[in-house]
């Protein structure tokens, strides 16, 4: 008897088998797939999908970019790849990125491709770039190798008068207006700038012309100074223990210009007499008074007159103890060290003139005014009396 066959088992329909799957396994989320919130913002970051060009450094950072740039430049002629590089570059102008621009337009010129047109667009789209970033020198530079290439590029003419007007350069100006109106008699940018830069090349030339007479002024005024120091026999040094004779007429007139904001000895209304910052030093409190105009035939009692006399406090005598009368000017012979008492009836010439032992330091004397016969004074001029 035969044997019957076995009846296979039944085949699940396929729908029922995934469900089947879905159902041991549980659910579960892609993890690698595109967020609701931002898909387009993801997207726009795979290759194969952007819509705007990406700038170096997103091209430096992905393997993918990187890939397809290499494929994109593997042209078989320089002037491909140049073009190429050229059109990458105004694409980063066109964003305002000049620096990437000027990075891709170097890089198109080092292909060295022997199309002229090509070239001296790349150069003068790199002046332009260069010009956005105030690299005006190098924008110029770029603008006369565009020209020399292709001597009938109106835009270059205008870069480099552009750029020349930028740096007050205004006589190259007009030269590059010049020569671009040549070209083209029509352009109203050149034109434009023609005008200005003539205007300014005049005001320019004014002011200079004023500079140099100031400067002349200046230099007759300086020789007239030291000539007066000289016949005044006026000993100056820059500090207390460097005086020795100076004869440099320069080191002179540095000497003369104080190193503190007391202003510098110069000469009277008459255009005679010297005026002189004067110090008044009052070793007793540790303070000063700045004289601004001392006239060289004024005394020392006439100031003090106006500084002590009747009627006038100051904040920091609080003992009200100094007075005309009471007041003694004295100031330091730097060669013996010891303090030489002025008369105060002295005019001010009378002491520093023709002087064996008084020495203008930095440019306006000084002198310590303390009080007759108080014991500070004592102590005082006891060190070096």
């Amino acid at each position: 008897m035969a044997v019957p066959p076995a009846i296979p088992p039944s085949i699940p329909d396929a729908d029922e088998l995934i469900d089947a799957i879905l159902a041991e396994k549980g659910p579960a989320v892609y993890k690698d797939g595109l967020s609701e919130d931002n898909w387009e913002e993801e997207l726009e970051q795979i290759p194969l999908f952007m819509t705007k060009a990406p700038d170096p450094d997103t091209v430096a950072k992905s393997p993918g970019l990187s890939a397809l740039q290499e494929i994109k430049y593997q042209e078989e002629t320089p002037e491909g790849r140049a073009t190429m590089l050229k059109e990458d570059g105004n694409e980063m102008f066109k964003r305002k990125k000049y620096k990437e621009a000027i990075e891709l337009y170097t890089g198109a010129l080092a292909e060295r491709s022997q199309d002229t047109q090509l070239n001296a667009i790349l150069y003068c789209n790199r002046a332009a770039a260069h010009y956005y970033i105030g690299n005006y020198r190098s924008s110029i530079t770029d603008a006369s190798q565009c020209k020399s290439i292709k001597p009938d590029h109106i835009k270059a003419y205008i870069k480099g008068a552009e750029s020349t007007f930028k740096l007050g350069r205004y006589r190259e100006t007009l030269e590059w207006c010049e020569d671009g109106i040549k070209v083209d008699p029509s352009s109203e940018k050149l034109s434009d700038l023609k005008k200005k830069a003539t205007i300014e090349k005049k005001k320019h030339e004014r002011d200079g012309r004023k500079q140099q007479q100031d400067e002349k002024r200046k230099r007759e005024s300086d020789s007239k100074l030291i000539e007066a120091i000289k016949t005044r026999g006026i000993r100056l040094a820059p500090s207390s223990h460097q005086y020795r004779p100076i004869e440099d007429d320069g080191r002179l007139l540095e000497l003369l210009v104080p190193q503190a904001p007391t202003g510098s000895v110069r000469f009277d209304d008459d255009n005679t007499s010297l005026v002189w910052p004067v110090l008044f030093l009052y070793p007793e409190y540790g303070t000063s008074d700045l004289i601004e105009s001392f006239h060289e035939q004024s005394r020392f009692i006439d100031h003090i007159d106006l500084m002590f006399g009747e009627g006038e406090e100051v904040n920091w005598d609080s003992e009200n103890k100094y007075k005309p009368h009471t007041i003694e000017v004295w100031y330091e012979d730097y060669s013996t060290g010891h303090y030489v008492n002025v008369p105060l009836e002295s005019s001010l010439s009378d002491v520093i003139n023709h002087s064996s032992k008084y020495v203008v330091i930095c440019g306006s004397p000084a002198f310590f005014l303390i009080v007759t016969g108080s014991s500070f004074s004592k102590a005082f001029l006891s060190k070096k009396t």
